[in-house]
């Protein structure tokens, strides 16, 4: 297992050190969840599962942070909003699509009110994407491609 010496995340293109914020831990990165139907049929023991042809749910990641030098509320949260790639330093090559969500609040940390703590709630995407993302490939003539993840994927 690799140590980590530096822990940030980047969100649209920003990383939280280049604008005064700094992550407090790594956030829980759940399995996303398969979607479907648990049937519960008569006389069958068990259930029956319905599937959506591997379709998977959403999940949040709650990212806790307090405020550094460079911390300007307003410019924050004008970073925290809308919809971006989201990476953390623990796994550079990896990317969700994320979306600010719902409201966080700054709380004061000391008796100086010095630094802010908040959490900051993202609704990704279930797929993690590589990052930054391969070149494209262009076909000219019949053939296939591989793709290295994990998950169907359509070429575009």
């Amino acid at each position: 297992m690799r140590r980590l010496t530096e822990a940030w995340f980047e969100f649209a293109g920003t990383r939280s050190d280049e604008i005064g914020v700094r992550l407090l831990a790594m956030p829980k990165r759940p399995q996303a969840a398969e979607k479907g139907e648990r049937l519960m049929i008569p006389g069958r023991s068990g259930y029956l599962w319905m599937s959506e042809a591997g379709a998977r749910e959403a999940v949040e990641l709650m990212v806790e942070c307090v405020s550094t030098d460079g911390y300007a509320a307003d410019a924050v949260a004008e970073w925290l909003s809308g919809e971006g790639l989201l990476v953390f330093s623990d796994e550079p090559n990896r990317a969700y699509q994320a979306r600010v969500v719902d409201e966080f609040a700054r709380e004061s940390r000391f008796l100086h009110f010095d630094a802010q703590r908040f959490t900051v709630p993202f609704l990704c995407q279930p797929h993690r994407y590589l990052y930054p993302a391969a070149a494209s490939i262009k076909l000219t003539a019949k053939g296939s491609v591989t793709n290295p993840g994990t998950a169907e994927s359509l070429p575009r």
